[in-house]
Parts: C-alpha cells; sequence; structure tokens
C-alpha cells in the first residue's frame, strides 16, 4: 500500500469561478444505419426482413438513442444505394458521435488475383468489396468515439458446396427453416480468406487522433469458412442471439461491474450452439470479433449476483481504459518503476493530448478496494494538452509486496467519484464497481448519464480557477492509462 508524502511544491488554495450561467456541455450523439435484404431475386432471405426491427431492440437495451437512425431495405440497397449509404453516414456523423452499422443480407467470396476478396451483395447482385467498408471505417475514426459494425452475412467460399444442402429449406435434420446467408458466383473463391477483417485490421494504422483500434469494433456472423444462418420468422441468428441475450441476464464473467462486447458474444454463441446440439447434420456458425472487443457496453441489466460481492477491481479498471475515447492518448510514467518497501517512494506523471480533468484511481495489490490518489478536494485537477504533469507530492511504498494498478482517467468534463469514493476510497464491490463505471462514462447510455455533470456540479469539487467548456459532443469523453507500480 501506498501513501502520500509531503512535498517540497506549494500548491496555491485557488478559487473556482462562478460559471453557472454557462450551458451544459452537451453529449455525443448516436447514429445507427440498419440495412436488411430479404426480397433478393435469387436466394432471397426471408429472416432479413426482421432483422431491422431485431437490431432497434438490441440499440434500445443497450441504452443507445434512437432518434437518428436511417434504415434503408431491398431495393434501395443496390450496391450503389449500399455505398451512398455508408458516404452519408460518414458525412453526417459529428464529433464524439458513436456510430452503429447492421447489415443483414447476403455475402460472397470472389477470386481477384491470387487471393479471395469478400464482399457484401447488393439487392441488384452487385458486390460491394470489403475495402469499401474499411474506407468508410477509416473515414470515421478522426470524428467519432466508438464504431460498432455488425454484419450478419456469410463471407465464406470454401463450402458453398455443402451450403445448398446444409441449412436450406428442405433441410430434414431440424424443423427449424435455416437459409445460409451465402451467394455463389462464378468467380468464388475455393479457399477463403477473411479480407474484410484484414482489411480493417490494416487500415487501423496510427493517424493524428491515435490508433483505430480503440474506437471500433467489427462483428462477423461466422468465420470466414462457415455459413451464417438466416432463420424464418426469427432473422438472422447472429442478430437474434444477441438479442436474446440483452433480453435476459448476461453473465459478468471478470467481475468488472460491467458487459463488455466479449461477455455479449460468448453469450449469444451460447445460444448459437445450443440450437445445434441435437442437429447431426448442422454445424454452428461462431461469431467473430475485431477492434475493441472489450469495451464495456453496461452495467448488467440482470444478474443473479448480490451487488455486494466482491468485484475484480482490477477487471473494472480495464473496462475503464477500454472504454476511453481512442482518439484521446494519455500516459502516464512513474519514477522508480520498482520500489522498495521502507525506502522508496513513486512519483508520478501525466501527460495527455488534450486539455481536461485529472483522476488517478488506484487498486492495491490486495485488491480490496478502490483509492482516489487525485485530486484531493483542495488540488487542482484541470490539465494542458502535451504538458506533462507532475502529480505533487510523492507516494511512498509501506508494502505489501506485490503490483498494484494505477489508473489515470482525463475527462472532457468533471467526473464526481466522490459519489461512491466518499473522503477516497471505497470497498471492491460489484455496486462500487458498476457506479465507478458509470461516473467515468465508460458505459454511457440514455439511463445511465451520471458522467455528464447538471448545475449542481458546475464548479467540481475540486480547486479550478476555472472549467473548461467541452466540445461539443465531447461532455462525456475520456482518455485513459493505466500503469503497474511493484513493492518489493
Amino acid at each position: 500500500m501506498m501513501t502520500m508524502q509531503s512535498s517540497s511544491c506549494v500548491i496555491a488554495a485557488l478559487l473556482v469561478a462562478a460559471s453557472l450561467g454557462c450551458s451544459a456541455p452537451t453529449a455525443a450523439a448516436d447514429r445507427a444505419l440498419i440495412m436488411t435484404i430479404s426480397n433478393y431475386p435469387q436466394n432471397p432471405l426471408p429472416g432479413a426482413s426482421l432483422d431491422d426491427a431485431n437490431f432497434r431492440q438490441i440499440l434500445t437495451r443497450m441504452g443507445i438513442g434512437t432518434d437518428r437512425i436511417r434504415s434503408l431495405k431491398d431495393k434501395a440497397l443496390t450496391a450503389q444505394g449500399i455505398r451512398a449509404a455508408l458516404e452519408q453516414l460518414v458525412v453526417d456523423t459529428q464529433n464524439g458521435d458513436r456510430v452503429f452499422v447492421h447489415f443483414s443480407g447476403h455475402g460472397t467470396s470472389q477470386a481477384v488475383g491470387d487471393s479471395c476478396q469478400q464482399s457484401l451483395v447488393g439487392h441488384d447482385l452487385e458486390l460491394v468489396p470489403s475495402g469499401t467498408l474499411a474506407e468508410a471505417l477509416q473515414r470515421l475514426r478522426d470524428k467519432a468515439s466508438k464504431v460498432m459494425v455488425v454484419v450478419d452475412a456469410c463471407h465464406s467460399g470454401g463450402i458453398v458446396e455443402t451450403a445448398g444442402t446444409r441449412g436450406g429449406p428442405s433441410a430434414q435434420t431440424s424443423q427449424r427453416k435455416l437459409r445460409p446467408r451465402y451467394l455463389a458466383t462464378r468467380l468464388s473463391c475455393d479457399k477463403p480468406v477473411n479480407v474484410l477483417e484484414q482489411a480493417v485490421v490494416k487500415e487501423a494504422g496510427a493517424t493524428r487522433s491515435g490508433p483505430m483500434t480503440k474506437n471500433y469494433l467489427f462483428l462477423a456472423a461466422a468465420r470466414h469458412d462457415e455459413v451464417a444462418f438466416d432463420e424464418e420468422g426469427r432473422g438472422g441468428m447472429a442478430t437474434t442471439s444477441l438479442l436474446d441475450c440483452l433480453r435476459t441476464s448476461i453473465p459478468d464473467t471478470d467481475r468488472s461491474g460491467g458487459v463488455s462486447l466479449r461477455e455479449l458474444v460468448q453469450c449469444a454463441q451460447a445460444k448459437i450452439d445450443a440450437n445445434f446440439v441435437n442437429d447431426p447434420q448442422l454445424l454452428p456458425q461462431h461469431l467473430t470479433l475485431a477492434g475493441n472487443a472489450d469495451l464495456p457496453l453496461a452495467p448488467p441489466a440482470q444478474t443473479t449476483i448480490p451487488a455486494s460481492t466482491k468485484a475484480d477491481p482490477v477487471a473494472t479498471l480495464t473496462d475503464l481504459q477500454h472504454g476511453a475515447d481512442g482518439r484521446w492518448q494519455v500516459d502516464i510514467s512513474a519514477t522508480p518503476a520498482e520500489a522498495r518497501i521502507g525506502q522508496d517512494a513513486f512519483a508520478l506523471t501525466v501527460t495527455s493530448n488534450q486539455r481536461g480533468y485529472l483522476y488517478l484511481i488506484y487498486v492495491g495489490s490486495d485488491r480490496k478496494e478502490f483509492l482516489q490518489l487525485f485530486p484531493s478536494p483542495q488540488e487542482a485537477n484541470l490539465i494542458e494538452a502535451n504538458q506533462p504533469f507532475r502529480i505533487p507530492g510523492e507516494f511512498a511504498a509501506q508494502g505489501p509486496a506485490g503490483t498494484n494498478h494505477l489508473l489515470a482517467l482525463v475527462a472532457a468534463s468533471p467526473r464526481d467519484f466522490g459519489k461512491v469514493l466518499g473522503s477516497g476510497s471505497a470497498a471492491a464491490t460489484l455496486a462500487n464497481a458498476a457506479a465507478i463505471q458509470d461516473i467515468s462514462c465508460a458505459n454511457r447510455n440514455l439511463k445511465r448519464r451520471d458522467c455528464l455533470p447538471g448545475e449542481a456540479a458546475a464548479t467540481g469539487n475540486s480547486r479550478n480557477l476555472k472549467r473548461i467548456a467541452p466540445a461539443d459532443g465531447q461532455a462525456d469523453s475520456y482518455g485513459a492509462a493505466r500503469i503497474e507500480l511493484i513493492e518489493r
């Protein structure tokens, strides 16, 4: 456990400027593009017509705003229509928006040179190459705080010959009417390659705002060599399985106090697998994730675990880190990297590429509680962009030996962690872990917006000379970094 040592530097008590007259900061908007193609000229997909409503329910149950949804169906989604819809989404997206894209329809894979190129199939049976979607993601990454893409289609090529008999409407091994979401072309590949995922990852290099991988999630309905199933009367099996999980209970497997996309997908995959347990002919599809799979989505809507149950506070810090805006880069360093118990003390420095309010959340090696190391009620915590900020004082290593964890969070608007941490600390329970995530805005949704300060919190509880006005759409934005502090 570390304790604060006296510092040679003196911090002047700064008066908080009156700012009650300023308008409340604005949060980012949620935008969604839902594309469903059911009535193909050949090989129609009856279930796809239901996926518009299914995905709307998914958004609603995740607490995502639904007032900016653009929904396109069938004839509006020729190959050119799909391209135009993606282009319009890029144009409409504003700074800090969260963007959700869902495609439900056929996919295919075709030979391009010596490799295979995966594509979405438009209503006119013309193809939209994977690179088109990757390009849209690339153009969104400097604007959107998060981008989530769900493709409920099949991009396999190696199993096209069996797809006609495995999952077709005449299949006798199941009472369900299943159809493969794959459309063969004369140039179909015999050796499929997951080009779409590769294209997205390839485009995820550093930009002026940082790595794209923290800001996007890509969820494919099946692996590159599998069929994705369409179920008549329900919808795409991937989409309906996600919705079924959101309607019930999603296990918080890491006890972080929140549910991540990975945990949602694990739940959905279990439901998919259950559909095929007694089916000797059909094999289940497997959901595939790329990007920030550990992004926290929301606290568990329903849980059988009491809120007083012990959380894993390190997992909570991990959720906070994954919930940060990938465009916001934060760095924290400690000197020394390892400290001798009873002899050394840690000096901490934080640098952020954006101006904001700094908070340090600490979890000791015993993982029993959350502790706010900085700021105290008497300390100013507004730091400037690209200027290293030395945390006042040093933190003595007093044992026990082990690895401590420290998260630096820099937010566009003040966060009131005092609601949970009180005078500075709180037990590591699931209830406290979930509340800390709410306050940080790691999983902001329409019903849980404690991270957005109201008039009462306008002055904050830290001693800043003045408050900054966040840019439109960034009131809930933050950056985060985590380090380990080792005591020996």
